[in-house]
């Protein structure tokens, strides 16, 4: 019917996955003994896999090409080609323990060749990952790396070590990247990848002077272009470092990074966002400033981050003294959800200080005013006694002493104000008698 919205079409695995799988199955099935009606069942399994109505439909294709099939152990080279191209397949479908089942067939043949061998048990340690079981994942990992086949050694060792990751076993994880061969082969992991879960491993370990003194010189060069992925490692590794209390690699990491090509939006929000933040605990606040900057005030990418970023550079501009350029960006986060009570309360009340160093006071008074109203709804305390405190110098201020009076016996009398901060209240009332 013109017009019709297209129906969905399934095609299980990426292009480059199938393409690493694939490959021999289509090479196999020319030179198979299989007759050629049975034959046809298998070209689909291949790089060229054409995609199916549905998952159902992918999963009776791969049953009928299972029952089609002679054991592996039968002497059958094809047949592991086939058992692995359409376990595989099963995984794709969500039919994990049926795969599992091809794999260990292609396992138990005495006489399969290594390459066949190392893919089963390579992929019997992602069937077993999936499902929780993280020893015998790592068992067949083991195994895999051990059949001495370049490719499957390089995908089982790193997925040892993402595994060993999740776990929060950095060591260990970090053992198996080492173990990876350095000649990395195609279609395995790529080697900027490998390098960058070593550093994170290492921020997470808290050696920091490894990276500097060793992995830092790794790092690509200025203008490199990197995958989306290797962007999300690279940060991911900065943000490490930062959390685990090593600033100056975290810096490092992110300068580096802003220098790859081609950043994605999203990442180059969060990475001048973060790298803000190294810099302003460090005291470079102008360069904080800046980088900040770039995140809020830049393309759409990471709407947290760049709200985030704009709340702390309208911050630094008011520590600055530079009111006026502070007060957009404060008016601009004040409401957000983004933000946490303790910052709106916050921005509002920077609001405030700023209208009142602008001589603006009825505008300051009503911004406090309201304040007073949000933080008494949220039973905040210290924000309560700050706005309290605050409203009585501007009613002082704009020769209102009835209201700065009130303001400073609440404070006062609130049962949570510290000793001191009642004395204050007090002492700033006597300035009030016969006023």
């Amino acid at each position: 019917m013109p017009g019709a919205a297209a129906k969905p079409r399934f095609t299980p695995g990426t292009a480059r996955t199938r393409a690493a799988m694939g490959a021999p199955i289509l090479e196999g099935v020319s030179g198979s003994s299989l007759p050629v009606p049975d034959a046809q069942w298998f070209a689909p399994l291949g790089a060229f896999m054409p995609p199916f109505d549905s998952k159902e439909a992918a999963l009776a294709a791969y049953r009928a090409a299972v029952g089609l099939l002679p054991a592996p152990a039968a002497g059958r080279v094809q047949a592991a080609h086939y058992y692995i191209a359409i376990g595989f397949g099963l995984e794709e479908v969500g039919r994990t323990e049926e795969a599992a089942r091809l794999y260990a067939e292609v396992v138990r043949w005495e006489e399969c060749p290594a390459e066949f061998r190392a893919c089963a048990l390579f992929r019997s340690g992602v069937v077993s990952q999936t499902a929780g079981e993280s020893q015998a994942a790592a068992d067949f990992y083991e195994s895999a790396a051990r059949q001495d086949v370049s490719l499957y050694t390089a995908l089982a060792l790193y997925h040892l070590a993402s595994m060993r990751m999740g776990e929060a076993q950095y060591a260990e994880a970090l053992l198996a990247l080492e173990r990876i061969p350095e000649c990395l082969p195609e279609n395995g992991p790529d080697a900027l990848h490998v390098l960058l879960q070593k550093l994170i491993c290492l921020a997470r370990m808290g050696q920091g002077e490894r990276f500097r003194g060793k992995f830092e010189a790794q790092l690509p060069s200025s203008g490199t272009q990197i995958d989306s992925w290797a962007q999300t490692l690279w940060m991911e590794a900065g943000f490490s470092f930062e959390r685990h209390g090593d600033p100056e690699s975290a810096a490092t990491m992110y300068q580096r990074l802003s220098s790859m090509e081609p950043l994605g939006a999203a990442i180059k929000t969060n990475l001048y966002y973060r790298w803000g933040l190294v810099l302003e605990g460090q005291g470079s606040y102008g360069e904080a400033r800046q980088h900040f900057a770039e995140s809020a005030l830049g393309p759409a990418g990471f709407p947290a981050a760049q709200l985030q970023a704009r709340w702390h550079l309208a911050r630094l501009l008011f520590l600055a003294e530079e009111y006026a350029a502070a007060l957009p960006h404060l008016e601009a986060v004040q409401d957000s959800e983004e933000l946490s009570n303790s910052q709106r309360c916050e921005a509002r009340y920077d609001i405030a200080m700023v209208l009142q160093n602008l001589g603006r006071l009825p505008e300051a008074v009503r911004t406090l005013e309201s304040l007073r109203t949000i933080s008494s709804s949220l039973h905040d305390s210290v924000w309560e006694l700050k706005v309290e405190l605050a409203l009585a110098g501007l009613y002082e201020q704009s020769g209102n002493a009835s209201s700065a009076r009130s303001a400073l016996q609440r404070v006062a009398a609130h049962p949570e104000a510290e000793l001191l901060v009642k004395r204050a209240a007090f002492v700033a009332l006597g300035r009030f008698r016969g006023r």
